[in-house]
């Protein structure tokens, strides 16, 4: 295909990025996992090098999403879990979570939207 990557293979970059998984066309194009060098990783389907589809996201500091993806943005359902140490706020709606606490519902464009369910690690006060 002209030199493009075709077929299932692995693409590393200058800047360390990482992806390994299917190509179509020089394009990241089916189920993949792309790395960064920080340890940020997401597992799951991409089309046309876009997140998309299902997968699963985990943030250097222990932070993870699964769920939903379109266009990049976490979009439809999805289940966030906190897992670092100690206290991490939300930006959106200003809420606190601690290890291990998670938030279930629909996000749209990377934001929550609509009902939620907030599942909290049970902790002594």
């Amino acid at each position: 295909m002209d030199g493009q990557p075709h077929g299932n293979g692995k693409m590393v970059l200058s800047n360390g990025n990482t992806y390994e998984g299917a190509f179509r066309c020089g394009l990241k194009e089916g189920k993949g996992v792309a790395t960064w060098p920080d340890g940020t990783s997401y597992e799951g389907g991409f089309i046309k090098n876009n997140k998309e589809g299902q997968g699963f996201y985990k943030q250097s500091n222990g932070n993870a999403n699964q769920g939903a993806v379109s266009n990049d943005l976490q979009h439809g359902k999805g289940v966030w879990m906190y897992a670092v140490d100690g206290r991490v706020s939300h930006s959106n709606g200003g809420c606190s979570y601690n290890a291990k606490d998670k938030f279930e519902g629909v996000f749209r464009a990377n934001k929550r939207h609509g009902p939620c369910k907030s599942v909290l690690q049970r902790r002594n006060i």
